[in-house]
């Protein structure tokens, strides 16, 4: 269903995209390929995509002050991306400093960084990401306002993310409001399939505030006796959008706790296993792109050119949060850690302040072809912007990671019945404890060694 002319008009509306609004967690719901509805106006050249404004942001100058000896440095930045959208040669003439990617694959990330470390050969700025995250990064970690001078006070930073990654008043990661670089995840759905049928859409039931599992579990019933597929949900996606995982986190404690008994992971994986029993969770993404699949749960990037659903028509492509677990309640957004900090040890650390605050601030990129569309740009934005405390992440497979885990905790899980599902819960509470002994003591590691 890929058509020329829609790129065309997509590429247009897109140009020189500024960012989208906060709505996702305030005032009225917002559902997908709907402009937010606490859009703080255009500013600049945004075409007619919601800026929500950063008070101060504008009158900030992040690179006034940057140390002398700071300038001609070359920050090196590890990372497994191609990265070609951001504007290097800004970066040297904005602050005088110099970077380059270094490629370090993001399978066996952590190991990498160790070993480079280990054999002197240190990068100066490394990400955090699902898969090669927190609280792995921290065996590299040094607090970024002990070794860098960069102003922590920018209203440009996140500070909803900052404080996840604040352990004892020391700030280890960053991340920035608009930021180019975050990841959450949503229900996507194929508009076309929804005309064919004459369903109400995801993103309609969620604008009148009527998205619950309950609704999905009718809708997917629906499309299966049409003789389509239902959806793909991601287990542990669904399980974090009702704030669950068999780890959790309190970072305002910096502290990981056994999460097993909790309602709401019993809740998640019975209702995912009874959908899977029922045949109501088949779809796969090539079922989705030829319109035979309801929905699909997946990342933002499905609301980029070049993301996952790069083929299809970019007006079918529908898109929307998770379903609340019943009426009255708002899901979490299940998100991906994205966060950037300084290795330990780094050569030029001071400088890579800079580069990270550089690195994250969407006007240094060409952003002209970036989303599928003016409405999908303005989700992107909306979503990523939810701030922390209305984001879900799991940490489970990491803290794992720290035992020596063979398997995911949720793999015996998911082959469960959701008679058996409290059982199998609850087999791997041992396993879960030694995990989050492991975490916590990585953290208390680095206040030890950062008093």
């Amino acid at each position: 269903m890929k058509t020329s002319i829609k790129r065309l008009i997509c590429t247009v509306f897109c140009l020189c995209l500024l960012v989208g609004s906060f709505s996702a967690c305030s005032g009225k719901k917002t559902g997908g390929n709907s402009t937010p509805s606490n859009g703080g106006g255009n500013s600049g050249n945004a075409g007619n995509v919601n800026v929500s404004q950063v008070e101060g942001v504008d009158d900030f100058e992040p690179y006034k002050n940057i140390p002398a000896e700071c300038k001609g440095q070359t920050v090196r930045f590890a990372s497994w991306e191609v990265l070609d959208s951001y504007n290097w040669a800004k970066f040297e003439a904005d602050t005088g400093i110099k970077a380059e990617r270094v490629e370090v694959p993001q399978s066996g990330y952590i190991s990498k960084i160790q070993s480079m470390i280990t054999s002197g050969d240190i990068p100066d700025v490394f990400v955090d990401n699902d898969g090669t995250g927190f609280p792995l990064t921290l065996s590299f970690a040094q607090p970024i306002n002990k070794c860098s001078q960069v102003d922590l006070t920018d209203p440009a930073w996140d500070q909803s993310m900052l404080a996840t990654a604040t352990i004892d008043g020391n700030v280890y990661m960053l991340n920035t409001h608009n930021s180019p670089w975050a990841g959450s995840n949503l229900i996507y759905y194929n508009k076309a399939l929804y005309d064919e049928l004459g369903e109400k859409t995801p993103a309609e039931y969620y604008a009148e505030g009527t998205w619950t599992w309950d609704t999905l579990d009718q809708m997917l019933k629906r499309f299966k006796s049409a003789g389509y597929y239902g959806a793909n949900i991601n287990a542990k996606m669904f399980a974090g959008s009702a704030g669950a995982s068999f780890i959790s986190y309190d970072y305002k404690n910096a502290k990981f706790s056994n999460n097993v008994d909790s309602i709401a992971l019993l809740a998640a994986y019975q209702t995912w296993a009874e959908w899977d029993r029922q045949g109501l969770l088949g779809a796969t993404m090539q079922s989705f792109r030829e319109g035979k699949a309801a929905m699909y749960a997946l990342g933002v990037f499905g609301l980029k050119t070049e993301g996952h659903w790069s083929d299809m028509d970019p007006d079918d492509v529908g898109f929307t949060y998770f379903p609340s677990m019943k009426d009255g309640e708002t899901a979490k957004v299940h998100s991906i850690y994205r966060m950037y900090g300084i290795v330990a040890g780094a050569p030029h650390a001071n400088a890579a302040g800079y580069f990270i605050r550089h690195f994250l601030d969407y006007k240094n990129y060409d952003l002209s072809t970036t989303f599928i569309s003016e409405e999908a740009a303005n989700f992107y934005y909306e979503i990523t912007n939810t701030p922390a405390d209305g984001k879900y992440f799991t940490f489970d497979d990491h803290c794992g990671q720290l035992t020596a885990e063979a398997a995911p905790f949720n793999t015996a899980v998911q082959k469960a019945s959701a008679n058996d599902v409290p059982t199998e819960i609850q087999a791997i509470s041992n396993r879960v404890d030694k995990a989050v002994e492991a975490a916590n003591a990585t953290i208390a590691e680095l206040r030890n060694h950062y008093k």
